[in-house]
């Protein structure tokens, strides 16, 4: 079949991803208004155990629906003023973002967030704490496998259908 396209390096704050994006370095997105990093639909952020912190407004911002990732441990998306992980509905109202093998922890609003009534949000093997809202908030499904989530402000999990295993709350 034909050959996957490489990642796009992310190297600056506020870049926006038409298409699968890795870190190639620790991002201090201090002073930064917008989001951290824009997703377009449907693509896919591999933090690379990379650190994303910082900005006045969300850590990772995508439309409709993304996925971020650290294939090597320890990637974060920490200290930002707004959503650690924010789906908009652009085209309907069913947002969906999972994150897998990510810390998101102490950003001011939700850790991990779904917005529009069909909201969905999955973490997988990750760590969700010390946000100011709640750790995982979806208006509609949650599937949460192998993830603490603790310390959250809010709730550590709000979603109206939940599936868990192997999660510490």
């Amino acid at each position: 079949g034909p050959a996957l396209a490489a990642p796009i390096p992310v190297t600056s704050c506020g870049q926006s991803l038409a298409s699968d994006g890795v870190l190639t370095g620790n991002l201090d997105c201090t002073g930064l208004s917008g989001p951290g990093v824009h997703l377009q639909r449907g693509t896919r952020l591999d933090l690379n155990g990379f650190t994303l912190s910082g900005g006045d407004g969300d850590g990772v911002v995508c439309d409709d629906s993304c996925r971020v990732r650290s294939e090597v441990p320890g990637g974060t998306i920490a200290d930002f003023a707004g959503h650690g992980v924010v789906a908009r509905a652009v085209i309907d109202d069913k947002a969906a973002v999972a994150v897998s093998r990510v810390t998101v922890r102490d950003n001011g609003g939700h850790g991990v967030f779904a917005d529009g009534a069909g909201g969905r949000t999955g973490a997988n093997r990750s760590i969700i704490s010390g946000n100011g809202g709640a750790g995982l908030y979806s208006p509609d499904k949650a599937r949460v496998v192998a993830t603490t989530v603790s310390g959250n402000a809010a709730q550590g999990l709000r979603a109206a259908n939940v599936k868990l295993s192997g999660s510490e709350f």
